[in-house]
């Protein structure tokens, strides 16, 4: 069992997180912060994020329930609330991908891991979406919204390039 549990790991690991975490939290979620609140930038990632993994459903190799219609509202409080939860610590790390790519994969990885041990299929995503969804809703809560925001560093962790004075601005 620890075998597949450790394989399991490395395996959602190399296909998923790993390679979208650097587009999503990496390069996407700054710029949106820079221009938008940061709920409102991870609620905008979170459903892009849901509708990237549309196609997903309509594989058989997927492991992700879709039997019945509530199903797919499920997967997508359940991706936008793992939103809000990445982003929150991707900006309370200082912008590190690394810490987003083993949080993401922690979460593909448990969700995994309930059905290794218990022998039971994923009959459906209501309670990762649900308990997810009140983990999304203690870090808006707890950050006042700002899912640790600052706006003091651009994702390379380097300060952020000053603003013009307003009244310059309004030559431009």
């Amino acid at each position: 069992m620890l075998g597949l549990l450790t394989s399991t790991y490395l395996i959602y690991l190399l296909g998923g997180p790993i390679q979208e975490e650097p587009g999503w939290r990496g390069f996407a979620l700054p710029r949106l912060q820079q221009r938008l609140h940061p709920v409102t930038a991870a609620l905008l990632l979170g459903v892009i994020h849901c509708f990237w993994h549309a196609p997903l459903f309509l594989t058989d190799e997927w492991d992700t329930a879709r039997q019945e219609p509530s199903q797919y509202l499920a997967y997508l409080i359940l991706v936008v609330s793992l939103s809000f939860v990445l982003s929150w610590l991707y900006n309370g790390s200082r912008g590190s991908v690394l810490m987003v790519i083993l949080g993401h994969n922690g979460v593909n990885w448990a969700l995994f891991t309930v059905g290794a041990l218990t022998g039971l299929v994923a009959a459906s995503n209501w309670p990762a979406a649900l308990g997810l969804a009140g983990f999304a809703i203690v870090a808006i809560i707890a950050t006042r919204g700002r899912l640790g925001y600052t706006g003091a560093t651009e994702a390379s962790g380097q300060p952020a390039s000053p603003e013009l004075p307003r009244e310059d601005r309004e030559k431009c």
